[in-house]
């Protein structure tokens, strides 16, 4: 069985793009645009942790003072519009790569020797080419360590054979020009159980080939280049080499004169058929549009950019609770390689029969992920004591912990108001919490989002059933007891076992996908018994019946909103008409009598 410390809200397949999508301007207001502000208060309701720019070991601070900034709080709020407003999954499209010996579509594509050429991989200003040595033959392309004598020592051999990455190997020789001889160039690569050979590159050069951005960008990727989990005879070897005009030996693949991929050892990373976007594509109604998330907080896309029409103000700590231990643990991400997890699978109770990867065309992704609080909270991982070197140290702030900071707004409609308020309290919802900050996978960053104060117009339910009734109306939905709000709720509370929420070591990741096993990550699942509540205790209620704004009715019969009210105050319908306005809300038996009326005539 697979456990992990968060899980999915599962993917949408249908997305809500407002009708005033392509209408968003900074420069000019809707007709019934509000801006103003939130003034918010978070709680740590377990130890919290946002690392500091300059050091790391300590909590978010600028001359002493502790505050989250506020790109951490616009994050965590963003991805919960997403969710409830049925907006489009956001993530960086790559395709992701993987070797694995046991799988049969590795096997077929990697180890047919008959595809696989070497050569040598070197930087021309912004181009990346690659001097191809031809194909890879067992009897011509390899070396074997005695056949090394004439040109390394026999200490040298000995040390090399011991040596488990490339880079380690090279170190053990202080003149590598000493791998130079009269058939080729002696490439040294990782090493995994006794191995007897080495490369041997030719001399010859068939071809040069300048690589196209996606093929380099999907190596890097593969490799992990520029990130914290960066390859490590990458980072310690080849990449100062390339980038000071030498030659890296690679190994690659090809089809019809064309480099389709390439890696830095002969059973290097393949990357997958489909990309995540083509994935997302394929499933969710994905469309060049806007969706209400993006129409909020913008978007970055390099078809349609948007600024977004909300701001966090970084929230100062009022309140600080310092913690008496020290934290020591791995911080590294959950990678999305690890497709049991991140794809949905076909499976009777956490086993499959087959797996589903991204070469699957029909692949689901699983969603939207959360770390779901925990009451245990861990600060030392045994990992730590095996390699230290894989852990981070850091000094959290304790629970009690309190936070203040600001959201503007600018131009906002009420159910964008009110998708944005129904993020920050779950719906007005109690027994709900956030998650912040770093270390969430062992407990920490729990928070509590409390409203302080507002400038708006009405009360946070008017604005929460606005936002509820427009998705109701596109969607043909019941939001509030969709099946994905309550996984999210679920994600969001402690009602989850924590024994299916306790993090993996390596051994367990390996073993589960092992054929016999075929593991995956298990779907949260709402009790029938609920019946449509999260629990008996905490139901959550429809919203009040659909209203209309007089803006609303002037776009249901084309007329301008003060023609609208011209209608109203001269007709004899039932309504109040003091103070009567573009903004005056009416219930939805009141706004069809008069959109009935307005047509009759």
């Amino acid at each position: 069985m697979i456990t992990a410390p968060y899980n999915f809200v599962p993917l949408n397949k249908e997305v809500f793009y407002p009708e005033w999508s392509d209408k968003v301007s900074h420069d000019i207001p809707f007709e019934d645009g509000i801006s103003g502000e939130i003034e918010v208060q978070i709680e740590a309701k377990s130890p919290i942790f946002i690392k500091d720019n300059t050091d790391i070991k300590e909590f978010c601070h600028f001359e002493g003072k502790r505050y989250i900034p506020g790109s951490s709080l616009k994050g965590m709020i963003r991805t919960l519009v997403e969710v409830i407003s049925f907006s489009k999954l956001s993530l960086q499209d790559k395709k992701l790569s993987y070797r694995d010996l046991n799988n049969p579509a590795y096997k077929k594509k990697a180890m047919n020797q008959n595809k696989i050429y070497m050569g040598w991989l070197k930087k021309d200003k912004d181009r990346w080419i690659i001097e191809s040595l031809g194909k890879v033959t067992a009897l011509t392309s390899r070396i074997k360590y005695s056949e090394m004598k004439n040109c390394l020592t026999e200490d040298e051999i000995n040390t090399i054979k011991r040596k488990k990455e490339a880079f380690e190997k090279y170190k053990v020789i202080e003149d590598l020009n000493k791998l130079q001889t009269p058939r080729g160039t002696i490439v040294f690569t990782g090493s995994t159980g006794k191995k007897t050979r080495e490369f041997l590159f030719p001399n010859s050069v068939y071809e040069t080939y300048i690589l196209e951005k996606d093929v380099v960008q999907t190596f890097l990727d593969a490799y992990y280049i520029n990130t914290p989990n960066e390859n490590l005879n990458w980072k310690n070897l080849w990449k100062e080499k390339l980038n000071n005009g030498g030659k890296v030996p690679i190994f690659f693949q090809m089809n019809h004169n064309k480099i389709l991929h390439f890696g830095l050892s002969m059973l290097y990373k393949l990357p997958y058929e489909n990309s995540l976007q083509e994935l997302l594509e394929n499933y969710q109604n994905y469309k060049n549009e806007f969706d209400m998330a993006e129409t909020i907080f913008g978007s970055l896309s390099s078809e349609k950019e948007l600024k977004g029409r909300v701001y966090f103000s970084h929230l100062k700590c009022v309140k600080e609770v310092k913690s008496s231990k020290e934290a020591k643990l791995p911080l590294s991400s959950p990678r999305p390689t690890f497709f049991p997890n991140y794809i949905v699978q076909n499976h009777k109770n956490g086993k499959a029969k087959f797996f589903i990867t991204y070469d699957d065309n029909n692949a689901i992704l699983r969603g939207f992920k959360f770390y779901p609080p925990k009451k245990q909270i861990i600060y030392y991982d045994e990992i730590c004591q095996q390699n230290n070197k894989l852990c981070t140290s850091f000094k959290p702030l304790d629970v009690g912990s309190i936070f203040q900071g600001k959201i503007k707004f600018h131009n906002l409609k009420r159910s964008e108001i009110g998708a944005l308020l129904s993020a920050l309290t779950f719906f007005k919802q109690d027994g709900y919490f956030h998650k912040i900050g770093m270390a969430k996978a062992y407990g920490f960053g729990t928070v509590k989002v409390k409203i302080k104060s507002y400038s708006l117009d009405r009360t946070v339910d008017d604005y929460i059933n606005e936002f509820i009734t427009i998705i109701n109306k596109n969607l043909n939905i019941d939001l509030v007891n969709h099946s994905r709000i309550k996984t999210l709720l679920q994600l969001s509370s402690y009602e989850l076992n924590e024994k299916f929420l306790q993090v993996m070591n390596l051994k367990q990741f390996i073993c589960a996908k092992k054929p016999s096993n075929k593991w995956v990550l298990q779907e949260v699942t709402i009790p029938k018994e609920t019946n449509n509540s999260i629990t008996k205790e905490k139901k959550l209620q429809n919203p009040v019946v659909a209203e209309y704004s007089i803006v609303d009715i002037a776009k249901e019969v084309k007329k301008t909103s003060d023609e609208v009210i011209k209608f109203i105050l001269s007709s004899s319908l039932p309504i109040k008409k003091d103070n009567l306005n573009k903004n005056t809300i009416l219930k939805e038996a009141q706004a069809k009598g008069i959109i009935n009326k307005i047509k009759q005539q």
